[in-house]
């Protein structure tokens, strides 16, 4: 177990400092957290949670006169299960450590501790978009196909795509795929209500995110056409996240979306003395888990 003694904090024993510096900063307020703003947030208090999917029915059918109706079919799918983790970190300082120290309140490491804790959403629901393309660690409801696939399966037999490649973001671009996201079909060949929610990015796409969506005129010719975009999609959100790490890919977001966040139980904080040496013990622990069943309330662009 790594331990916090004397020689880790060797400048806390010099008279005359006059602070230690934590190389921590608050990332966390609520302007900065992207993970709630894009999932939906539930909270369990079972081992997991399960939820079921199927397909509607058809569209209604032509009855001639005197002739019965027709009658519909519901297709049973696959069950995805969000399964809900234990994601833990302690420290440890040593007594002499403690008594030793001049300068720094020992109560800051639940500080770090906390900060650790408050990005692990990040995390862990960033890994779902940095991963999208592969199956190692989420899947669709199939358990097999990646959340971004071109061969995605309805469960009528036929296939869908929600992803693009090759595509940079431009304002052709942007309409191409958001044309592809709010045209879906659902699992019996109905159009699906969806509509754009969120553009999410990386950092380094702000700016063309902010001129596509905002400008009010077109930012690609020089013609001073007016901007359907701005005027259609004014109340879109562009969402910076510094925690995806494919500096060129952009997820367009339905407000239809299946992307849950169970918290099982929130942070817990603990710590303990050691009888033996003496030491402190700290400790932050929380359950939860992130899943997306149907993968259609999300278009990947993948250059």
């Amino acid at each position: 177990m790594p331990t916090m003694n004397r020689s880790t904090f060797i400048y806390d024993y010099l008279p005359g400092l006059f602070a230690v510096s934590v190389d921590a900063y608050d990332l966390f307020n609520d302007t900065i957290k992207v993970w709630d703003q894009i999932c939906h947030v539930k909270t369990s208090k079972k081992q997991y949670e399960e939820k079921a999917y199927r397909s509607t029915v058809e569209a209604l059918q032509l009855k001639p006169e005197g002739a019965g109706i027709s009658y519909g079919s519901i297709i049973g799918g696959p069950r995805k299960r969000w399964v809900h983790k234990t994601n833990a970190l302690g420290t440890r300082i040593t007594e002499e450590g403690i008594e030793d120290n001049l300068y720094e309140d020992f109560g800051d490491f639940f500080k770090d501790l906390g900060r650790s804790a408050a990005e692990h959403p990040e995390l862990i629901v960033s890994r779902m978009f940095n991963n999208s393309t592969v199956t190692t660690f989420h899947t669709e409801m199939d358990g097999a196909t990646a959340i971004a696939s071109t061969t995605h399966a309805r469960l009528d037999g036929t296939a869908y795509s929600n992803r693009a490649t090759s595509a940079d973001l431009t304002y052709l671009t942007f309409w191409t795929n958001v044309i592809l996201l709010e045209n879906q079909f659902d699992h019996k060949g109905k159009r699906v209500r969806m509509k754009l929610k969120n553009l999410i990015h990386p950092p380094q796409l702000t700016r063309k995110a902010t001129e596509i969506m905002l400008s009010p005129d077109r930012p690609d010719t020089g013609a001073r056409s007016v901007s359907a975009i701005a005027k259609k999609y004014s109340g879109v959100k562009t969402i910076e996240w510094q925690y995806m790490t494919d500096t060129d890919m952009w997820v367009l977001q339905g407000d239809n979306h299946d992307l849950i966040f169970f918290k099982r139980r929130p942070t817990r904080f603990a710590k303990e003395g050691d009888f033996e040496t003496g030491d402190i013990r700290c400790k932050v622990s929380r359950r939860d888990s992130v899943e997306m069943g149907d993968p259609r309330g999300f278009y990947f662009v993948v250059p």
